[in-house]
């Protein structure tokens, strides 16, 4: 959800690798580096979805898959990989800061 021109939220369901490392930057009160990439190769995009062993980069496993090397660059900000062929990235901090999402977060209810 966009709050404003320089703050967007976001969730991160609890099932998800990135929410144990949202729980260890937090615990040591640190901000959670973060890259949005969009528009990128449709494999990466399939690839989002999928369920890859924790500490097993992304980008090496549909790597191998593909057998290629996944082209990346450093991120800026957070020095996180991005995608070479990314039309738009969002790179940041996520912080430990709760707001209301809406008007249709979680509308299913669970």
């Amino acid at each position: 959800m966009v709050h404003n021109e320089k703050e967007l939220g976001t969730w991160i369901a609890s099932a998800r690798h990135a929410r144990l490392h949202m729980k260890k930057y937090f615990e040591k009160n640190e901000e959670v580096p973060v890259v949005i990439s969009l528009r990128n190769h449709p494999a990466l995009f399939a690839m989002s979805g999928m369920e890859v062993p924790y500490g097993i980069s992304e980008f090496n496993y549909l790597g191998a898959m593909l057998d290629m090397n996944w082209k990346v660059i450093e991120g800026p900000i957070t020095g996180l990989p991005i995608p070479v062929d990314s039309e738009v990235v969002l790179e940041g901090y996520i912080t430990n800061e709760m707001r209301d999402e809406g008007p249709f977060g979680e509308y299913c209810g669970y």
